[in-house]
């Protein structure tokens, strides 16, 4: 059963540009904090609006102070984790003010979902029932890592999703936008369309996966491509499933769609990669082609015949 997580980051260092990692970082001495963390944990990040500036080294041996960005001063993305705690050796940090920090242990994560937000002041309240909570010593012994229970993490769930940007939340379009999907020279067979009818009237029974929900069947581009039907799961993620009836390695259009749909919609609708599953669901699929789905990240799903 996973755990849940809220650990704190200060923001990135204007000289590391816009690329966030968006690991669990301890110091040491507060490992133990993080030794009950497991794959699958789910872990919220939030980020404060400063942070201690670096004292970098230059290739003469000066030093120089590294400034960082202002942060946002909220929970700016769920992640799930991937690799348990583990040392990842180095040397302390020096800061402005002579202190030292060495963060030599860390959790890493891959992102799942960072359209939505919740400020410090909610989160606050979500937390302690405060807003004047102030997040500085932070966690567990001062780590900046906490665990919380599920009826939080649910809280802070429906709290980020409702602080979601506009421009990221669900594309729905006419089916007969720019034109119908081909479905080769004798169309759309029958058993393919009630296996994608049925995905689509019951997702998280066929698939398996709770709190699964339509967006739409028949989603249009502009390229002229279609997803079969597109789904949103209880974490705000969406679902680009490709319905086939068999699949064979001598043939992947479908692996081939699963990916390209999934991204495709990621760009039309402002979200990460990360945050549009690709699935590819089929009556039968070898194992030849779900080794190489798993190679790719698209999840694979064998419905038996009705």
């Amino acid at each position: 059963m996973a755990r849940y997580w809220i650990t704190t980051h200060w923001p990135p260092e204007i000289i590391g540009g816009t690329f966030i990692d968006y690991g669990v970082y301890l110091y040491d001495g507060t490992q133990s904090v993080g030794v009950d963390i497991e794959l699958g944990d789910r872990v919220w990040i939030y980020q404060s609006k400063g942070g201690k500036a670096v004292l970098r080294e230059q290739t003469d041996g000066s030093k120089y102070k590294s400034k960082r960005e202002q942060g946002k001063e909220g929970v700016i993305a769920l992640t799930e984790v991937v690799n348990k705690l583990h040392d990842m050796g180095g040397e302390p940090e020096e800061y402005v003010d002579h202190t030292r920090r060495w963060w030599r242990w860390k959790a890493d994560t891959r992102l799942i979902n960072q359209s939505g937000f919740i400020p410090r002041r909610e989160l606050g309240i979500l937390l302690y029932n405060s807003p004047n909570c102030p997040f500085h010593g932070f966690g567990t012994k001062r780590s900046g890592l906490k665990q919380i229970g599920e009826d939080v993490h649910k809280k802070l769930l429906d709290s980020f999703n409702r602080n979601q940007p506009s421009e990221t939340k669900p594309i729905k379009r006419d089916t007969m936008c720019y034109g119908r999907k081909g479905h080769g020279k004798g169309g759309e067979g029958k058993t393919h369309k009630m296996l994608k009818e049925e995905v689509a009237a019951k997702p998280s029974e066929i698939l398996g996966i709770e709190n699964l929900s339509l967006i739409q069947m028949e989603y249009p581009f502009p390229t002229g491509d279609r997803i079969d039907v597109l789904l949103k799961d209880a974490e705000n993620r969406y679902a680009a499933v490709e319905v086939e009836v068999a699949v064979d390695l001598d043939d992947i259009s479908g692996v081939l769609q699963a990916i390209k749909y999934s991204r495709m919609y990621a760009v039309e609708c402002r979200r990460k990669f990360e945050e549009v599953r690709a699935f590819l669901v089929a009556h039968k699929i070898s194992d030849d082609v779900m080794n190489l789905c798993n190679m790719y990240g698209i999840e694979t799903f064998v419905v038996e015949r009705s």
